[in-house]
């Protein structure tokens, strides 16, 4: 748990998990201060606050206890939503997500965590 709660490394994170950690650059890791931003498919909600990233839901699994989202956000990518239930949205349909920051992994350009 500890390397799943505190990667020593991007590599690190983006091993243990599943489903795999998500990868931010650009604009959302720089606002942090960070190269690269991990996030982890469970630790994002979705809500319409005003700091929510908007996105296109590319694809929608449904397993049953959990509803994973692939959402594409522009400047992010397609990223991955782990949500706990059933949930009726569908390709195509636009969702706001957020980023839990108590759980975000900031990373340097060298892959090593940044301290918060």
């Amino acid at each position: 748990m500890d390397l799943y709660n505190k990667p020593a490394s991007e590599f690190v994170a983006g091993f243990i998990g599943s489903p795999k950690m998500n990868f931010v650059k650009g604009r959302y890791a720089d606002a942090v201060g960070a190269t690269t931003l991990g996030i982890r498919p469970e630790h994002f909600s979705m809500n319409g606050a005003d700091d929510a990233w908007e996105g296109t839901v590319t694809l929608v699994e449904r397993l049953g206890h959990d509803t994973i989202l692939y959402v594409r956000v522009p400047d992010a990518g397609v990223l991955t939503v782990s949500l706990d239930g059933q949930h009726d949205h569908q390709i195509g349909d636009t969702v706001r997500i957020r980023p839990d920051t108590e759980y975000i992994h900031r990373f340097n350009a060298e892959g090593h965590p940044i301290s918060a």
